[in-house]
């Protein structure tokens, strides 16, 4: 990219103190170093405070500048101010202060969230944007992340970075005396467990070595001379043997050589010579055979294109085809050639003469039907036609191009003939890469669209020797060293690239990345490009196949990949998101925009954030039919009710509106997230790792058995006291334990009698839960209990949610607020397993009044035999399929194919419970993703299945339509 005039020359030293400390935008508010406030420490600086790396490249009086967003965020978090980011070059003890007002940011932010007292008018902090305010990105990645969530773990560390005066000495806690200690010293010091001198390794073992190879030495030596006497004979002798059988060897390759045919024998022969050289008979002999083999078996397994001057095929088309053909009837015809070469062989060999076979008019006739009749009149003379009207014989018109096509192949060079009208074989498959477009990657747009600069013109970004070259996926091709090009525009300063927009940094804002939800082709990596069609076959493939990113990048190296290109699990999932990203825009109507410099993880947490709709499914919006939506029905057609009142069938007359329902259920189905009580924050590690980055460092170096206070002894993550705790849970999550549960669940009939099968007492569904019984222990992270989904009886997904810890009355409530914030939007029936206790709940907590003008309450058909008979309320108030004609809409009438009537109820109530059954086909996959994928992925399939359905919806309703209009043209036949 080109530097914009002004701008200086950066030296190695400011160029090592920007990649330490990122800039951010530049704003209006000034954020000045201060004082200490109160609260949090701000460690003096006396002979332990030691610079960090970067601390060399100092630049004074430098100062950065918050956005006005950064600003208001800090504020609302309380960040004192001499704890903001600044730019300036900190030392360790600095920078581990930083670190600890992080924390407490975190946690604050997560209280509010919970409360809902985050300011009302300000962005939900995402990604990366709360580690922003202290510190860069580069160090922030590169040394906060790989230090500070590991030093809590030593005690002695934590006091001297916190500046404590009872801190050890800074040369006995490195355990090695420097001038100054960096961020490197400190990750060293983390990975060797405490200390900066590396433990000596292999001491013993060198020493044993070196023993054992003197010991080898020695007894070589002391062999007796007569041994070496016939170990001398004994070479003399098989020398002689290998002398005989080389001969012999020899005479067999010549008389073999003599018979096989030219080329073939002399260098076979020539082969044979060389192997005799430096290898045995047998050897030599073997080489010679397999080298018969290839001879046979290595011919390529492709044609090249046929090479022919561009002025014989030019006269070729004019003397032999119409007037008027057209350029794509003569590609068409062309490549109809070289992909059917075997059909030519089978021509030739059958006749190699110019008349034509029916193996020639096949492929004429498939052509012919190919253009149809107006573009194929062109692949003929006017003579030609007014032939074929007058002609008798039928398909003259096919005999007649047949002919030409078998001229055509001569001239191409598809003939299976040589000079000596010898039969050569079959013709070979012809390759297409020669005719390979060259392809390059650039903008969309050729104009600039921001508003105010007028539509003019882009100039290209970049220069030519500075042009990237990229790989390129289309469709399953892959084109290597393609170009990838850039726009600029003058006036505004936004760069346009084929998948996205950047627009300049402001005053007040960051430089930002706008995605086009239009873009041919997306951007997977740093130098990987695919198009439009394989990143909708990735989204395709998941959904269908249930398949994980590795496994449908498996599926693409097996069948398309090849040595130029290797898929990696990382890439697909990349693939994945931006297709999925510009898919939800495009349907919502909004662009997504993000910050330009963000990773993958940082364009999930945001696209779920400004996507995501609060896990509000944005195709569902809307959404009526003929299974989720039936007529309203004053009276039962199943049975007269007595307590009709008959002053009621004046309503009758009045318009209804037609009713509605809606399915609730939750499916276990749950993420990992941090084991401490309360806490649903995500995992400092997810491989291994059990506690949030704010827990993980409140525990430090306790054992993580529950109120334990003793210290942990490393590597386990538990004291002595607890070791026996610590093994068993490595046992009970080993490979072999596991395998062993796998068997229990897939086998759960088996009832051996040394392990007689107990039964396991079930709660009931009617009665209370009981309380969670609390961990033992902290080794494990703990897991999301459940995905509570809403659906419409056709199978629509509406919306979803997580539920943290179970799938209480009170939860399920919450759920039914957010979806249906007001009365016109609440649907007649509502349908839940638990149905009674909501409603119990509701009551209780004085709810029902309000939902009862609007929506009832009823039990799924499945669970509903499993209530108690005796729950008088259940019976009365929650029956999906009261008899009585109580509920006129819930049970209908409906005629059967032998024109008899039969009940039937009006909605599927178990919507959910099909969902259910395809969303656990992705169980494997969901429970080893990090929130912030989870969330996205779950709203992704889940909003792609709902299109689906109402897709399916539609065709099936454009069916009935169609049948009903053909009933009626039938009967106005009849009539």
């Amino acid at each position: 990219m080109k530097r914009s005039p002004g701008t200086k020359k950066i030296t190695s030293q400011s160029f090592r103190f920007f990649c330490n400390f990122a800039l951010p935008s530049v704003s209006s508010t000034t954020v000045v170093v201060s004082a200490a406030s109160a609260g949090l420490p701000i460690p003096a600086t006396t002979s332990q405070s030691v610079p960090v790396a970067s601390a060399s490249a100092q630049l004074p009086g430098v100062r950065f500048h918050f956005t006005q967003e950064q600003t208001a965020m800090a504020d609302a978090l309380e960040i004192p101010v001499a704890l903001r980011r600044t730019g300036n070059a900190l030392k360790l003890q600095e920078h581990y202060t930083r670190y600890l007002a992080l924390l407490e940011a975190e946690k604050k932010f997560k209280k509010m969230q919970k409360d809902g007292t985050w300011p009302g008018g300000l962005r939900l902090p995402v990604g990366r944007d709360i580690p922003n305010l202290f510190i860069g990105k580069s160090t922030w990645h590169d040394f906060w992340t790989k230090t500070f969530p590991h030093v809590a773990e030593y005690p002695e560390m934590v006091k001297w970075l916190s500046d404590e005066e009872e801190c050890m000495e800074t040369e006995e806690l490195f355990g090695v005396k420097l001038k100054a200690y960096h961020f490197a010293e400190l990750l060293a010091w983390v990975q060797n467990g405490g200390s900066l001198v590396k433990p000596k390794k292999g001491a013993a073992k060198d020493a044993s070595a070196a023993t054992s190879s003197t010991s080898k030495k020695a007894s070589t030596s002391k062999k007796p001379a007569g041994s070496a006497k016939k170990v001398a004979t004994s070479k003399s002798g098989s020398s002689k043997r290998k002398y005989s059988l080389n001969l012999f060897g020899l005479l067999g390759a010549l008389v073999l050589s003599y018979y096989l045919d030219g080329l073939a024998g002399n260098l076979s022969f020539l082969a044979y010579m060389i192997a005799l050289t430096g290898l045995s008979s047998q050897l030599a002999l073997l080489l010679w055979m397999t080298f018969l083999i290839p001879h046979v078996l290595a011919s390529p397994q492709s044609a090249p294109f046929p090479d022919i001057s561009f002025q014989d095929f030019s006269d070729f088309i004019i003397n032999n085809f119409g007037e008027k053909i057209s350029l794509p009837t003569v590609f068409m015809m062309l490549l109809s050639m070289t992909n059917n070469t075997e059909l030519l062989s089978l021509n030739f060999k059958q006749n190699p003469g110019p008349k034509a076979t029916s193996w020639i008019k096949c492929l004429a006739r498939a052509i012919i039907e190919q253009l149809g009749d107006n573009d194929a009149e062109t692949l003929f003379s006017e003579h030609e036609l007014s032939m074929f009207k007058n002609a008798t014989a039928r398909e003259s018109n096919v005999s007649s191009l047949a002919v030409k096509l078998g001229g055509f192949s001569h001239l191409l060079g598809l003939y299976p003939y040589n000079n000596k009208q010898k039969f050569t074989g079959t013709l070979k498959h012809i390759s297409h890469s020669s005719i390979q477009p060259a392809l390059l990657i650039c903008p969309n747009s050729s104009v600039c669209l921001t508003a105010g600069c007028g539509r003019c013109f882009l100039k290209q970004n970049t220069q030519t020797r500075h042009i990237p070259r990229v790989t390129l996926i289309k469709g399953t091709e892959v084109f290597k060293n393609v170009q990838l090009l850039s726009g600029y525009c003058n006036n505004c300063e936004t760069i346009y690239y084929a998948d996205h927009e950047r627009t300049a940094s402001t005053v007040n804002t960051e430089a930002m990345q706008l995605y086009l939800n239009s873009a041919l082709y997306i951007k997977i990596c740093q130098k990987l490009w695919v198009d439009r069609k394989f990143s909708s076959s990735v989204m395709n493939g998941i959904y269908h196949l249930h398949a994980s990113t590795s496994g449908w990048g498996n599926y693409f190296n097996d069948t398309y990949g090849n040595d130029c290109i290797t898929l990696s699990r990382r890439q697909v999932w990349a693939a994945f998101m931006q297709e999925s990203i510009r898919q939800a825009s495009e349907i919502s109507g909004v662009d997504f925009v993000t910050r330009d410099v963000s990773s993958i993880e940082e364009v999930t947490e945001e696209a779920f954030a400004a996507l995501g709709n609060g896990g509000l499914i944005q195709p569902a919006k809307g959404h009526a039919c003929a299974e989720c939506s039936q007529p309203y029905r004053a009276t039962s057609d199943v049975v007269l009710n007595p307590n009709n009142d008959p002053s009621t069938s004046a309503q009758n007359t009045v318009q209804m509106r037609n009713v509605t329902m809606r399915v609730i259920d939750g499916m276990v189905n749950g993420t990992k997230h941090c084991a401490a009580d309360g806490c649903i924050g995500d995992l400092l590690n997810y491989r291994g790792g059990a506690l949030c980055r704010v827990h993980e460092h409140e525990f430090g170096d306790r054992c993580r058995v529950r109120d334990c206070t003793e210290t942990l002894v490393r590597p386990t993550k538990a004291c002595a006291a607890h070791q026996s705790v610590w093994n068993k849970y490595l046992l009970d999550h080993s490979a072999a334990s596991l395998a062993g549960s796998k068997r229990m669940l897939n086998r759960q009939q088996e009832n051996p009698e040394w392990n007689p099968r107990s039964e396991r007492e079930v709660q009931p569904h009617d009665q209370p839960a009981p309380e969670p019984k609390k961990l033992k222990h902290f080794f494990g992270p703990a897991t999301f209990y459940c995905v509570e989904t809403i659906c419409c009886p056709c199978g629509v997904v509406e919306a979803w949610a997580k539920f943290a810890k179970s799938e209480s009355e009170s939860n399920i409530l919450a759920f039914m607020k957010k979806v249906y914030p007001t009365k016109e939007s609440r649907p007649d029936y509502i349908c839940i397993d638990k149905a009674c206790k909501v409603l119990k709940h509701m009551a209780a907590q004085g709810h029902w009044d309000e939902w009862s003008e609007t929506t009832r309450l009823i039990v799924d058909t499945f669970h509903y035999e499993k209530h108690w008979k005796e729950d008088v309320l259940c019976r009365k108030w929650c029956n999906p399929a009261p008899t009585d004609g109580s509920a006129p809409n819930l049970v209908i009438k409906a005629i059967a194919s032998d024109g008899s009537t039969y009940d039937k109820r009006a909605f599927n109530t178990q919507a959910c419970e099909q969902l259910n059954a395809w969303l656990g086909g992705f169980e494997s996959v969901l429970k080893r993703m990090t929130p912030q994928n989870y969330n996205w992925f779950i709203h992704t399939m889940l909003s792609y299945h709902t299109r689906k359905v109402i897709a399916r919806q539609a065709k099936k309703a454009a069916k009935v339509m169609q049948e009903e209009e053909g009933d009626d043209t039938e009967d106005d036949e009849a009539e």
